[in-house]
């Protein structure tokens, strides 16, 4: 088995709406195990503060999608 590593820009498909979230979620719910690196966690947080700064979303919507993030996260 192939470890399956996630990158940033996958896991924005997973927790906010963007192009081909469906189909992204679709194939990582069917995954046995997948990993990403410390720099994601990082990444993922840069990530969303520049779409808050860009007005994409609010700061709660930020912190709450940050916060889904980390419990999944650290579920494991």
């Amino acid at each position: 088995m192939a470890l399956v590593y996630l990158d940033t820009s996958a896991l924005a498909k997973w927790y906010l709406n963007e192009a081909h979230r469906h189909e992204f979620s679709n194939w990582i719910q069917k995954q046995e195990d997948t990993h990403i690196s410390r720099l994601t966690i990082t990444e993922f947080r840069c990530l969303l503060a520049r779409r808050r700064r860009n007005r994409e979303f609010s700061t709660d919507v930020e912190q709450w999608v940050f916060a889904a993030f980390e419990m999944l996260l650290y579920a494991h």
